[in-house]
């Protein structure tokens, strides 16, 4: 063995560089991977705040994104919001707490580059706030999965960088 691959950094370096040619021939190279989500107040009627949640993939390539996380009609089974009250305390979650095994392809939504998904929630449905409170909402980055689309389909392996503003709902 020539002298350059006896030492532990060169042979971590010659890892890491297998790694990464490994990942570009199977499509993974490390690009802009970008997930934009925009918070807006739809409305505060009797039944709760209606807040609308706008996915933009604004990265260069395309992006698989766990629909288990998704306000798919409506509906919550995880808590993607952080909700906190006026004082800044968390508000809790009221909802569904699905545990599932590990996601397969189907378990996954295409979002093209520039293509939005836009879902409306009732904030109320899912955690504990009063139609007379004033809140601020935030998404949970740790429950949005958005990874690379490889160019069958197939879900690639790094996740996207997820971006979102922080929006305060008052009546």
């Amino acid at each position: 063995m020539p002298k350059v691959f006896r030492s532990i950094p060169s042979r971590i370096a010659i890892i890491v560089i297998g790694l990464g040619i490994a990942g570009y021939l199977r499509g993974e190279t490390q690009s802009n991977l970008r997930l934009e989500i925009q918070l807006a107040k739809v409305s505060f009627t009797g039944a709760g705040p209606v807040v609308r949640e706008t996915l933009v993939n604004t990265g260069d390539r395309d992006l698989r994104i766990l629909k288990w996380h998704l306000p798919c009609s409506g509906h919550l089974t995880v808590p993607i919001f952080v909700v906190r009250d006026e004082r800044g305390l968390l508000v809790p979650y009221m909802g569904i707490l699905a545990k599932r095994a590990a996601p397969d392809e189907a378990d996954f939504v295409s979002l093209r580059v520039r293509e939005r998904l836009v879902f409306e929630v009732n904030l109320a449905s899912f955690y504990k706030v009063g139609s007379g409170d004033s809140f601020s909402v935030s998404v949970d980055k740790d429950y949005v999965d958005a990874r690379p689309s490889i160019g069958d389909g197939s879900v690639g392996t790094g996740r996207a960088e997820i971006v979102s503003n922080e929006l305060t709902v008052t009546r």
